[in-house]
């Protein structure tokens, strides 16, 4: 139990001291340096507490600075220096988005699909249906089943759209990816672009990337402390590189297996390969993540 009952953010806010906030961040940048010990991520916590203590009265409210600046001397002291690489590099990260953030830099992203953007307000605009507003008055107009059908025909023409570029590609193409955030349509997505293909004699096979997940003993945790699925580093992305490399040669890989009751992976569960007549399909939240398929 520490002495210390708060902490000072940047912003003067005072808050309740969480031990476990200090350790989930140091595990984080552990599994970012290919480490998952958790009982070193604890262990070191502790340490930073202990330095806190000593260096600091017991009437004083530590900065959430000065707790991280503590965290940095501790990795490094301990020969943790890729763990503190990361930790140091994501703290730079954070504080230069603040920075911009304070600037109020409205200048374009380069990570934003602006152009897919504008077709997409075209098109609410075109239909009336660009402001919840407007939804809402052709809906208590009787429009509902229209909007539904205008709707589903748009989306059906893109992945027709997605379904002939893949085509042109059948002589070399190898793997197709579809990606996307949670709860947006990438399973759907991917059953309508297998009714378009199958009859250009296309066949696919799927790789489940969800199995890939390390044990969840080994996951980080956010900032809640609560286990973090949505982070690539919870994915064995060396593993998942290794197979992949296999399949597209034609290899067979014996995948895992995750068992969500229990949050535990079996290796060398399942064989897995393609033929010469299909393409493997990932559907994955991490599909665009580089190191994915590097």
């Amino acid at each position: 139990m520490s002495k210390f009952a708060y902490i000072i953010k940047r912003n003067g806010e005072k808050v309740p001291f969480n031990r476990n906030r200090i350790v989930n961040a140091i595990f984080r940048a552990a599994v970012e340096s290919g480490e998952r010990d958790r009982n070193c991520a604890e262990e070191m916590a502790d340490q930073v507490i202990a330095k806190l203590e000593r260096d600091f009265s017991e009437g004083h409210i530590p900065h959430i600075e000065e707790i991280q600046d503590i965290v940095e001397y501790v990795l490094i002291k301990n020969n943790h220096a890729r763990v503190a690489k990361k930790y140091i590099l994501y703290r730079d990260e954070r504080r230069r988005k603040r920075d911009n953030d304070s600037k109020q830099d409205y200048r374009p992203s380069e990570k934003i699909p602006w152009a897919k953007c504008w077709l997409a307000l075209d098109w609410a605009v075109s239909h009336d249906l660009h402001t919840v507003e407007k939804v809402n008055a052709r809906i208590r107009n009787g429009n509902i089943e229209e909007i539904i059908q205008l709707s589903e025909a748009a989306y059906n023409r893109e992945i027709k759209s997605a379904a002939e570029l893949i085509a042109e590609r059948s002589s070399e193409l190898k793997l197709v990816i579809i990606t996307g955030p949670s709860s947006s349509g990438k399973t759907t997505t991917t059953i309508k672009l297998e009714k378009f293909l199958t009859g250009d004699g296309f066949k696919f096979h799927a790789l489940n990337i969800d199995n890939y997940f390390f044990d969840l003993a080994m996951h980080p945790r956010d900032e809640f402390g609560d286990y973090d699925f949505e982070t690539p580093q919870a994915l064995d992305i060396a593993l998942i590189n290794e197979h992949l490399e296999k399949i597209v040669r034609g290899e067979e890989v014996l995948i895992p297996y995750y068992d969500f009751k229990t949050g535990t992976r079996k290796d060398k569960h399942t064989p897995f390969r393609i033929r010469s007549d299909e393409v493997l399909l990932l559907d994955s939240l991490h599909g665009l993540f580089p190191a994915m398929t590097e």
